[in-house]
């Protein structure tokens, strides 16, 4: 977990803001990622309707 980056016990604002940061982007790459897998589960879909 992000959290235990942390040296000490009272982080910082702008420690809390750069974690929540580096989360965001972890999630935004998960969401292209599934995003991506549907897109790909759905076009062998077709290709299996029209074969």
């Amino acid at each position: 977990m992000h959290a235990r980056r942390w040296m000490r016990e009272n982080p910082t604002n702008e420690e809390i803001v750069a974690m929540l940061e580096e989360y965001q982007r972890d999630l935004e790459e998960e969401v292209a990622n599934v995003a991506g897998r549907i897109r790909r589960l759905r076009e062998e879909r077709e290709e299996m309707a029209e074969a």
